[in-house]
């Protein structure tokens, strides 16, 4: 029989962790994806126009429809500097900044999963991991558990 000194930590001290790797994880996805965003609505508007068809809710695919439209690329641009924004925020951000941005992210995906129950696979995960990094940003830099 061995015994160790080893305690478990509490689940709280676990998160504050992992918050590097989320930050990195997301920061790096949301500004890699402006710009794709940025590259697709400059060469390829057109393909954005198909993208709300399996929308769960009626007035998504119109709104969709009469805000994108045919005329992609200046909402798609907006929408890169709305992902370049919470992407830097989390990545480089004071503690306030890191937290609005973890919050943007948060705000993104769920209005993504009304684009259709495929979204949804995408993200129930990544909110959770969201909110992961968010308790994590909030408790590793204020010493405050949950």
């Amino acid at each position: 029989m061995t015994t160790t000194n080893h305690r478990p930590r509490p689940a709280h001290t676990r998160a504050v962790h992992r918050v590097p790797f989320l930050r990195v994880l997301f920061g790096g996805m949301f500004a890699l994806g402006a710009g794709i965003h940025v590259y697709l609505a400059s060469v390829a508007p057109h393909v954005y126009a198909t993208f709300a068809d399996a929308a769960l809710l009626t007035f998504v695919r119109s709104a969709w429809s009469t805000v994108v439209g045919t005329h992609a690329t200046l909402p798609m641009l907006a929408l890169a500097a709305f992902e370049l924004a919470a992407g830097l925020l989390v990545l480089f951000g004071r503690r306030r900044h890191r937290l609005v941005g973890t919050a943007l992210m948060i705000a993104f995906h769920l209005a993504l999963m009304l684009f259709g129950w495929g979204f949804w696979l995408w993200c129930v995960p990544a909110l959770v991991l969201l909110g992961v990094l968010f308790d994590g940003i909030r408790t590793q830099e204020t010493g405050k558990a949950a």
